[in-house]
């Protein structure tokens, strides 16, 4: 599996030059999943069911109630940490079902 920097950089969002490409909706979900699933423990990628993006408000679809919960208690750490990797404020705001 490819680590997420090699994605992004394939992408040109890491790129030198005066504009970088913006991430588009799949690259962030992805970004946030792959984080969210090493900050909670006991998480697989099947509980995060449905994801998308408008508006910079993130918007998961969970298995579970005590899924919701548990991404819902620890979104903030997760929300910054997929900005820092994607190096742009991407993710205001998390809505959990």
């Amino acid at each position: 599996m490819k680590s997420i920097k090699d994605i992004l950089r394939r992408k040109n969002i890491f790129s030198c030059g005066k504009e970088k490409a913006a991430p588009d909706e799949k690259t962030i979900i992805k970004v946030f999943k792959e984080v969210a699933l090493a900050e909670i423990r006991n998480l697989s990628p099947e509980d995060l069911r449905e994801s998308h993006l408008k508006k910079k408000i993130l918007y998961i679809k969970t298995a579970h109630p005590a899924i919701s919960s548990e991404v819902w208690r620890k979104r903030e750490k997760i929300i910054n940490k997929a900005n820092q990797i994607l190096e742009s404020d991407e993710i205001e705001e998390v809505k959990v079902k």
